[in-house]
């Protein structure tokens, strides 16, 4: 994934916009179907479609989502850094 596409995702999952995703914007992003933002100009087709697919692989694997959030954890510390995401996807 390139850096400007791993920017532009963790932004809009980062909703409290600490630099961290925590479970609560975590679990805020996934149970949306779709999402939207004012402060972002754009049409969120491929933001959209990266959550679909994060979705669809947390229901392939019979993950709740805690624990995909887990899986996105790589360091255990509560939080997904942008380095994480990377990681993870």
């Amino acid at each position: 994934m390139s850096q400007p596409v791993l920017e532009q995702l963790f932004a809009v999952i980062d909703k409290k916009q600490i630099g961290l995703i925590d479970y609560e914007s975590f679990l805020e992003v996934l149970s949306k179907g779709r999402f939207e933002t004012s402060k972002i100009r754009d049409n969120f087709d491929w933001e959209n479609s990266m959550i679909r697919k994060i979705k669809d692989w947390i229901q392939t694997k019979g993950l709740t989502v805690e624990e995909a959030f887990k899986c996105f954890d790589m360091n255990f510390d509560g939080y997904v850094t942008k380095d994480d995401l990377n990681k993870s996807l």
